[in-house]
């Protein structure tokens, strides 16, 4: 099951690079020029797509010319956040709060690009001479209906679309009992953005610029536009992306076998398997919370671990992440027993709150797992933390996290994109495992389709809403 949905993946990421990555060039060209002339590139994700958003907030190898707007009140209870999505009169406080202008640029992600905020926001930038670049799944925003008073969706006042090549709903790979899950809309989205930073790292080399020369005048005076350089990089890139992605399927299937084994055998034992990320690394445990394909069995610390995601910003999280008695603050609500399953996820798995963590879930022999990157780990620390748990994922990725050098700019992190596809594994083989023992727990259906909405909000009802997305 888990190499077709490699083969599943592997044709998406395909499809994507050859429909979409001609365009990139053209938006990289537009942001830099927006940013050099003064004006705000502002990124927005609805829903999930959030995690989107924070790919380009402070991340290695990225280039801070995109702002991530994340508003927390979308990150409430599911129930919460999902009405204030849907309902239109919402959107007037976050434009207001992005406070946009005329010759402003905003990246508008939404899978399905119908709800009540997004297509506000979308109508706004129309009339306010904000250019929209669409961001979603064509064949989902295709089939469901509109959700905004005026009848149309986000596509139609967008300048620019850029289409994820997603199936229906996202969550489309059939896997037990009639079950749809693997979504791929992040681990797409992410690479999507990953490549528009090889296309910002190509201009600037052909400009010979820094990025700060983009904003002092420099770049508009020596602004050198070379896009088949760009194409052939993001053909570098995409080979490169593919060889992490085969060789991940190669050689980890094995090991997020033995991690969902784990981790049935604790919703058996009635316990509790819980995930846990840090910094940026959250992001991948909320890629199989509260989302279309999980199941209601895997529980997120991210109510407990609001402190270091990323609303106030990267450095908060970083310092959080690196205090270690931050894991005694996470787990003085959170009583560990031996029948629990922490599933940690950190690319470094060094940070000292992470370390300490380890520690805690030890002394109550609970079982760990550890979704990494090992190289990277290697180079963090003599004793890397994947020696001291029951079940190791390795990412594959490079040792420095980043896939290909442009003259002197290090880029192409793929950690996101990449743990995405794990962690969809694991939950696809949590789903396998659990029904081979008579265990048949239901799989959520995207909220954004039209039979998706009342069976969700049914299940958020039963099982998430005391907790965040």
């Amino acid at each position: 099951m888990l190499k077709l949905y490699g083969s599943f993946v592997e044709s998406i990421i395909s499809k994507v690079f050859e429909t979409q990555f001609k365009i990139l060039p053209e938006l990289a060209e537009l942001i830099l020029d927006r940013v050099a002339r003064g004006n705000r590139v502002v990124i927005y994700g609805a829903g999930h797509g959030h995690e989107l958003a924070e790919e380009m907030l402070d991340l290695v190898g990225g280039f801070n010319f995109i702002e991530s707007y994340n508003p927390q009140d979308l990150f409430g209870p599911p129930l919460k956040a999902g009405y204030i999505e849907r309902t239109e009169a919402f959107a007037e406080v976050f434009y207001s709060m992005m406070d946009l202008k005329k010759g402003d640029v905003l990246w508008l992600i939404s899978n399905s690009g119908t709800n009540g905020v997004v297509v506000e926001l979308a109508k706004r930038c129309k009339e306010n001479g904000i250019t929209l670049i669409a961001h979603t799944n064509m064949k989902q925003t295709s089939t469901v209906s509109a959700r905004h008073s005026c009848g149309k969706k986000m596509v139609e006042f967008a300048d620019y679309i850029i289409d994820n090549c997603g199936e229906d709903g996202d969550a489309a790979f059939e896997t037990v009992n009639g079950k749809k899950q693997g979504p791929t809309s992040n681990g797409v989205g992410t690479f999507i953005l990953q490549g528009l930073n090889v296309c910002f790292a190509t201009v600037l080399h052909a400009s010979n610029c820094t990025p700060e020369d983009v904003r002092n005048g420099n770049y508009a005076r020596c602004k050198v536009i070379h896009k088949e350089a760009m194409l052939e990089n993001l053909n570098t890139y995409y080979k490169d992306y593919m060889k992490v992605l085969k060789e991940v399927f190669a050689t980890q299937l094995e090991n997020i076998q033995q991690a969902a084994a784990l981790s049935v055998q604790c919703v058996m034992a009635e316990g509790r398997n819980m995930m846990f990320g840090m910094v940026h690394d959250h992001t991948l445990v909320e890629e199989i919370h509260s989302r279309a394909g999980t199941i209601m069995c895997n529980r997120s610390l991210v109510s407990q671990n609001i402190d270091i995601q990323l609303y106030d910003g990267v450095k908060k999280a970083t310092l959080y992440a690196n205090i270690s008695e931050y894991a005694d603050a996470l787990l003085r609500s959170v009583e560990l027993n031996e029948k629990d399953v922490l599933f940690l996820i950190s690319q470094s798995a060094n940070e000292n709150a992470m370390r300490r963590l380890v520690v805690l879930a030890k002394e109550k022999n609970c079982k760990l797992i550890l979704h990494t990157n090992k190289k990277y780990a290697d180079t963090c620390s003599e004793h890397p933390l994947y020696q001291n748990v029951d079940v190791v994922i390795d990412n594959c990725c490079p040792k420095n996290q980043l896939l290909m050098k442009v003259g002197k700019f290090d880029v192409g992190y793929v950690g996101t994109s990449i743990g995405c596809f794990i962690n969809q594994c694991y939950v696809m083989e949590m789903t396998k495992q659990l029904f081979e023992h008579g265990i048949d727990i239901p799989a959520r259906i995207s909220i954004n389709t039209d039979k998706g909405l009342i069976f969700t909000e049914e299940l958020n009802k039963k099982y998430f809403n005391d907790t965040v997305v």
